[in-house]
């Protein structure tokens, strides 16, 4: 049991291990196909090629996200987090059910004998990487045979891992066969990655030439409108009207917190060890250190009501549950010291955060769906206020633009454009509480007349005319190099001044002067003294002669080539899959009924 337990503990799954995972429970679940029966069956949350999705396995890989965001980070999830989590487990769910059917369809399985090879010679990256099998933070394989020899140990968890990912590791390896690496992008890629570009540039920002905007000619302004209606078209744009019903915790949730912090002070007074509580039952990113802390904190590092609790023990000593807006608190005091005349301690601490209970968490859905109810029988605005509560209002947005409410929600963002002024959409659930929408006005797509467009007008032509005027400007200081002056005294005769770049490395792009992309790329392109056309980049046009480049280290380039190969060959083969996966994807009939079933 040993060893299944350590693989349930210490486990890191890989990237494409993400892709290619948790295909055996698939089987066994999405194995009973129960059709749909008149309406939408809340049991299914969608449909992938005539595959029914039970609603019950997305919420339980979407509770577990959740879960493990919030262990990872000890914080509250935002808004916008909460929805990406939510696409990214919609996205999971999809790219499973379509691997396990693709497997269906290639006939791809796995023989005992198989098993057993994989098992001995090729154990799956989350085991390599286990810490029960690494010596000085790699793999050893006599650790690995160890347990593999000893008959104590039971192997059936490995066994039934193993079984799970050889087919997807047949499968990764038929997508990916395409991959090759020939010997030139190996030396292209150590080139690019090891040499150092020395250039010269004059860069001319089509900002640096003032443009009246009112002292441009009617009928130029009246020809640009002309030539390029459509740029000026007003897309659709519209309102929402809303409100948050928050996820706040009760009175009784409160008490039932208050019960669990007081049990385990109890058990601390009886004596059980306080990193074995605080391991077992805090919520605190602390916790799998025994709730220490591991520095000293301030004062003014802690809310007020922390700090008079913990400033008020002597080392050693353990408080009582106390209350902060982070929860509940019991702690311990570890060290204390003074450092430039600033008292400072380490602690311990058991968390227990304040949060709704199921009972408190139905009951404002209930509170949600009765606001509805009332909502569509008069208007939200009278509901909510009768139900003294409070709406808002977003700015005007279009459909391809962000919505300024759960911005990364694809549902809530079309809503809108989708519906008439007056229209409630399905309360949509977040962590911090239910969301409820409602379209408050609407502005149709419209092109305006040039008059009313002249502002719009007035500032394309102004850049057009900036544009134009740092393009001659730079065409000057070209041509002169081009009749043989050097480009010092090109930008010399047009006063504009020589910009160097020394040891540039060619991944070192940036917005600075001289690292944007199309200056590295120009570079790149050139021989030793070579000169290059004009260009436009990010910041305006240039010229750029390349001075010196370092010269490629033969002996360094021999003996990191195999390695450039491997890291080559992997990113191809990851590309590969990548690519095929959302030829996949395409190619499926994917049914979302997340915002039928779940209001999302």
């Amino acid at each position: 049991m040993f060893l299944s337990e350590k693989l349930r503990k210490n486990t890191k799954i890989i990237l494409w291990i993400t892709i290619f995972c948790f295909v055996g429970f698939i089987f066994l679940v999405w194995g009973m196909d129960v059709q749909r029966r008149g309406g939408r069956n809340p049991s299914f949350i969608g449909k992938i090629n005539g595959r029914n999705i039970p609603t019950t396995y997305y919420r339980d890989m979407l509770t577990q996200a959740y879960e493990q965001v919030r262990k990872e980070s000890g914080d509250r999830i935002s808004e916008t987090e909460e929805t990406r989590i939510r696409q990214a487990t919609w996205d999971r769910v999809v790219n499973e059910v379509l691997l396990q059917q693709e497997m269906k369809k290639r006939n791809i399985g796995v023989t005992d004998e198989e098993v057993a090879f994989y098992i001995r010679n090729s154990p799956p990256p989350e085991v390599a990487q286990n810490p029960a099998f690494l010596t000085d933070g790699r793999f050893d394989p006599e650790k690995y045979r160890q347990i593999l020899t000893n008959p104590a140990y039971d192997l059936s968890g490995l066994e039934a891992l193993v079984r799970s990912t050889v087919p997807l590791r047949k499968l990764e390896e038929l997508v990916s066969s395409s991959a090759k690496v020939s010997d030139n992008e190996v030396r292209m890629v150590f080139e690019q990655t090891n040499q150092n570009l020395d250039y010269s540039f004059v860069l001319i920002r089509p900002q640096m030439f003032r443009v009246n905007p009112d002292s441009i000619p009617a009928q130029e302004l009246r020809a640009h409108y002309d030539k390029n209606t459509e740029e000026f078209r007003v897309p659709e744009t519209a309102k929402l009207r809303y409100l948050t019903v928050e996820k706040k915790p009760s009175a009784r949730d409160e008490s039932d917190v208050l019960t669990s912090a007081n049990d385990i002070w109890r058990e601390l007074r009886a004596g059980t060890d306080f990193a074995e509580l605080a391991t077992t039952f805090s919520e605190g990113p602390e916790a799998k250190r025994g709730g220490d802390v591991g520095m000293l904190f301030a004062r003014d590092a802690m809310t007020p009501e922390f700090a008079n609790v913990a400033f008020s023990l002597n080392v050693g000593e353990i408080s009582s549950p106390f209350k902060d807006r982070k929860g509940l608190h019991i702690i311990r005091i570890e060290e204390k010291k003074t450092e430039n005349g600033v008292e400072k301690v380490r602690y311990r601490q058991i968390l227990l955060p304040i949060a709704p209970g199921s009972e408190t968490l139905a009951e404002i859905h209930n509170q949600v769906l009765e606001l509805v109810r009332k909502a569509s029988k008069s208007s939200l605005e009278q509901a909510t206020k009768e139900m003294g509560l409070e709406t808002r209002e977003t700015n005007f947005f279009t459909k391809d633009g962000m919505s300024p409410i759960l911005p990364q929600d694809e549902t809530v963002r079309e809503f809108p454009f989708k519906n008439k002024v007056g229209a409630i959409g399905k309360p949509v659930e977040t962590q911090r509480g239910w969301v409820v929408i409602q379209v408050a006005e609407k502005r149709p797509a419209s092109l305006p007349g040039f008059e009313e467009a002249m502002p719009a007008v007035k500032r394309a032509v102004s850049r057009a005319r900036q544009e134009e005027l740092a393009s001659q400007k730079i065409e000057t200081v070209a041509g002169m190099v081009s009749r043989g002056a050097s480009l010092e005294q090109a930008a010399r005769a047009s006063s504009l001044p020589v910009e160097k770049v020394t040891s540039a490395g060619v991944f070192e792009v940036g917005s600075a002067a001289g690292k944007e992309p199309a200056m590295i790329g120009a570079a790149l392109a050139l021989t030793q003294g070579q000169t290059s056309p004009v260009l436009k980049g990010d910041q305006g046009f240039f010229i750029l002669r390349l001075d010196g480049r370092t010269p490629i280290d033969e002996q360094l380039f021999q003996s990191q080539k195999q390695q450039i190969k491997t890291q080559l060959f992997q990113q191809k083969r990851m590309i590969a899959a990548s690519i095929w996966m959302e030829q996949l994807r395409s190619a499926a009939e994917v049914e979302d009924y997340r915002a039928e079933v779940l209001g999302f």
